[in-house]
């Protein structure tokens, strides 16, 4: 693949515009760009088990003891895929995603040849992978690709010399998949603006896919596969998707591009990181915050809405590893925990445990780590030339009793929390203490549904614990309140536990609620109601929680 080392646009100026004749091109002049090879035999030859049952261990020596959890992690060998063979070279595997039981693995080549291809694998018996379809580029590169439905979607790059119909090398791509999830000769491509599609996603009914390296931007596509937009977000190089908002990664200078589920730009800040021109990023949905592979500069947490940074998982320096090679490549995003392809570092996790985030340590797994994608207990690695490894996850820790965090509002920022999984309804910083919304009358009824209302409450995460048995509040107020506690089971029912009455003063009254050793539980709900009469806000100062973990 070429590396596309062009002079960037610095300053991107973001408008979307709908675009004429457009659609999709199928199979022009009535030829494919690739080759196909779903014969189960010669497939079969490039799964590899001979290493299956090998043991990759969390390594925490090299970590700095204050970033480290104490978590028991394995990573346990499944099986590997190898690298196809092109004009005689070995492919790099660039990125791996899951959809169901299939993965779909990128690949790529370094340097200045146009060389590429995707892999399906059925991974329903990840022991015994099949290999199902093959597809080669001899005069192309895949930077990603996704499977959703009966298609197999890319982005990546054409040889314009040897490609008709572009006038851009950038290119996004949709492959009709039979009913064995083999690629067919069904093809359609649009063509990007700049040098290489470098990601493809499925956003708010719509595909999305990313373009740079000078110029390029974010490309939108009806469910048709028709460009309906674009927006102009130089050396765009991924694009994640939350509830409410899609995120852009930019390189060089790094930055993010915020956008409603219309897609329409409503925010955009400069981050660290993602200003090597040879460096891949990527960015993924963290609770409610994004996670930023940036390079070098390591894996970055910000919050979309204010573009802060929330706090940096440095990559530590591994003995016997160059520093320049230690680069967060990839990351995803599973529950409670991170997972960030660290180039010759191996793979790196975090995982918030109670309320702290924390690197749980490394897996060298004696490969340089392209991409990372998890499903259920399942790992898989794309290890450049190394090929593809499909692994099991294991995590035991110690059990521990007693408090399970001690937040003081004087000390820590809403925000901090947010990224760790608290939500806030309502609730805003300010000084010493988060403030409630005001509210009375009428609004008691809502607010003492917990299902319905979305106001004054804080949702504490509690997935990851094994019991509760208390918790503590320091509050004040400006009017007789009423303090609710609710129990968010992981079966989505909630459980009432009662409420304390309040006296109308505006003195700070500590609370102490038995949560009877619950379990199985998403959330610990704490809920403000106004008494009959009146409008006033509450105050919280202080939040505690105890139980098992």
């Amino acid at each position: 693949m070429k590396r596309y080392l062009f002079p960037l646009i610095l300053l991107a100026v973001a408008s979307i515009s709908s675009c004429q004749n457009d659609k999709e091109e199928p199979n022009p002049n009535n030829e494919l760009p690739y080759g196909l090879n779903s014969d189960p035999s010669i497939l079969a030859a490039r799964v590899d088990i001979s290493q299956a049952g090998t043991v990759f261990p969390l390594l925490q020596s090299n970590l700095p003891s204050s970033r480290v959890q104490q978590v028991d992690f394995n990573l346990e060998l499944l099986s590997e895929v190898k690298p196809p063979q092109l004009e005689e070279q070995s492919l790099r595997a660039a990125n791996v995603r899951i959809t169901g039981d299939l993965l779909a693995i990128a690949y790529n080549f370094e340097g200045s040849t146009y060389l590429g291809g995707i892999d399906i694998v059925n991974i329903s018996e990840p022991n015994s992978p099949r290999l199902v379809t093959q597809v080669l580029f001899e005069d192309g590169s895949v930077s990603d690709a996704f499977i959703d439905g009966d298609h197999l979607y890319f982005a990546g790059a054409l040889d314009i010399d040897q490609t008709s119909g572009l006038s851009s090398p950038a290119i996004v791509g949709k492959i009709q998949l039979n009913d064995a999830s083999q690629a067919t000769d069904s093809y359609s491509q649009i063509d990007l603006p700049s040098f290489v599609g470098t990601y493809s996603e499925k956003g708010f009914d719509r595909y999305l896919a990313t373009s740079g390296n000078s110029g390029g931007g974010l490309t939108i596509l009806d469910q048709s596969f028709e460009r309906i937009g674009f927006i102009d977000l130089p050396n765009a190089r991924s694009v994640a998707i939350g509830d409410t908002t899609a995120a852009v990664l930019q390189g060089e200078p790094g930055r993010i591009a915020v956008l409603d589920n219309n897609l329409t730009l409503i925010n955009q800040f400069s981050i660290a990181g993602a200003g090597n021109p040879e460096a891949k990023g990527q960015v993924d949905y963290f609770n409610s915050f994004l996670a930023v592979a940036g390079g070098p500069d390591g894996v970055l947490i910000y919050n979309p809405i204010e573009g802060e940074l929330i706090t940096t998982l440095e990559m530590s320096p591994i003995e016997g590893v160059a520093d320049s090679d230690i680069v967060a490549n990839g990351l995803v995003a599973d529950g409670s925990s991170l997972f960030m392809a660290n180039g010759a570092a191996g793979l790196y996790v975090a995982d918030l445990i109670g309320n702290e985030l924390g690197i749980l340590g490394t897996f060298n797994i004696n490969a340089s780590a392209n991409g990372v994608a998890v499903s259920n207990d399942l790992v898989v690695i794309a290890n450049g030339t190394a090929g593809t490894r499909i692994l099991k996850l294991t995590k035991s820790k110690p059990v521990q009793e007693g408090e399970i965090f001690n937040v003081d509002f004087s000390t820590t920022t809403r925000d901090e929390l947010a990224v760790k999984g608290w939500v806030f309804q309502s609730f805003s910083q300010r000084d010493n203490e988060l403030r409630g919304g005001r509210y009375g009358g009428p609004d008691r009824a809502n607010l003492l549904n917990p299902s319905a209302s979305q106001k004054n409450q804080v949702k504490i995460p509690a997935a990851q614990l094994i019991s509760v048995s208390e918790l503590k509040i320091s509050i004040r107020r400006e009017q007789p309140t009423e303090v609710y506690v609710w129990l968010q089971k992981k079966d989505g029912t909630i459980e009432d536990l009662g409420l304390t009455r309040l006296a109308d003063n505006n003195s700070v009254q500590d609370l102490v609620f038995d949560l009877k050793n619950a379990e199985n539980l998403d959330y610990v709900v704490v809920g403000a109601v106004p008494a009959a009469g009146g409008y006033g806000r509450v105050y919280l100062s202080k939040i505690s929680l105890s139980g098992k973990y």
